[in-house]
């Protein structure tokens, strides 16, 4: 039957072991580990996914945000919209029809 350590190390990383030996030596995890439960490893790694969505979204955005300004530069400069376009890899939405609000 197989054992699953969940456990913490120094400087925030977290991890799991599995081994298949029911008496495994805990002494078989990285240095420093400490041990913790089951639920407290499912919380770190929602903790975890939930930050890196985040950094993923504010990349995102800061992406479209500077490609936005190339666009509006380049619009700026008298570049056609569609050569705009392409070089700034930013498509503007589409304007609103103000007959279908």
């Amino acid at each position: 039957m197989a054992t699953t350590y969940y456990y913490t190390l120094p400087g925030g990383a977290f991890g799991t072991r599995t081994v298949d030996v029911d008496d495994a030596p805990v002494e078989d995890l990285p240095e420093g580990a400490e041990l913790i439960t089951e639920e407290e490893y499912s919380e770190l790694l929602a903790a975890h996914e939930e930050a890196k969505e985040q950094r993923l979204a504010e990349r995102q955005e800061a992406d479209l945000a500077e490609r936005r300004a190339a666009y509006e530069a380049l619009i700026g400069l008298g570049i056609a919209d569609p050569v705009a376009q392409r070089l700034s890899g930013y498509v503007p939405p589409p304007p609103v029809d103000e007959d279908d609000q």
